[in-house]
């Protein structure tokens, strides 16, 4: 793969693996586990954001010192098997768990954030920046976003009520639909995480371990 297309599939990838979940987290709130629309923008808006406002600058500075790759696995292995952790919210543990999920997704999805701004940034010449950044920008809202919706949704409308005309459980375990494009989007997230950001390449970079032991040595007391 050229090294100037590694960093667009990384991305485009990653953000199809998240979206072909995303739209049907609230819905599942809504629908199974019968969260109100005040507990949901509460317990996922607003703990999230807050979660946010203490990691957001951490980040900033592991990528200035560490570089975006290091940063990059870091937070993508932490956000992959969130989906699977809502497939054990049940309408009697979600006031628990939920807030779990979205702590961690406040405290994670920001270095996400970054490095996508810093390697489209880093993928894109000085010279015609923002005309790059936009091709960019459309591919990924076509092929990461629009096209994940599309799978997404026709996972649950064709392919799941067939699944469940063979089994509703799976190892004794009662597979909601939901479930499928949940665990769906961690496999495919642990994919690109595995497979594709590796090959993006970064001059200088440190690794994964290196963050994660400073992260842990600003836990200790």
């Amino acid at each position: 793969m050229s090294a100037v297309l590694e960093i667009p599939f990384f991305l485009i990838s990653w953000n199809f693996a998240v979206n072909v979940a995303s739209p049907f987290f609230n819905l599942y709130m809504l629908k199974y586990l019968h969260m109100n629309f005040f507990e949901i923008a509460f317990y996922v808006q607003v703990i999230s954001n807050i979660a946010t406002l203490f990691s957001v600058r951490i980040w900033g500075r592991f990528t200035d010192r560490f570089g975006n790759k290091p940063v990059a696995a870091l937070t993508t292995l932490s956000v992959t098997f969130l989906p699977i952790i809502w497939c054990f919210t049940t309408p009697g543990n979600w006031i628990v768990v939920v807030p779990i999920i979205q702590i961690l997704a406040g405290i994670f999805w920001p270095g996400i954030d970054l490095i996508t701004n810093n390697l489209l940034l880093k993928l894109s010449p000085a010279e015609n920046r923002s005309l790059c950044i936009g091709v960019l920008n459309f591919f990924l809202g076509v092929f990461g976003v629009a096209l994940a919706y599309l799978l997404g949704g026709a996972l649950l409308e064709r392919v799941v009520p067939l699944l469940n005309t063979l089994s509703k459980s799976f190892f004794g375990w009662q597979m909601n639909p939901y479930y499928y494009v949940f665990i769906l989007s961690s496999i495919l997230r642990f994919l690109t995480f595995k497979i594709l950001l590796p090959r993006v390449e970064e001059e200088g970079a440190g690794s994964m371990r290196a963050v994660a032991r400073a992260i842990l040595g600003k836990l200790r007391p």
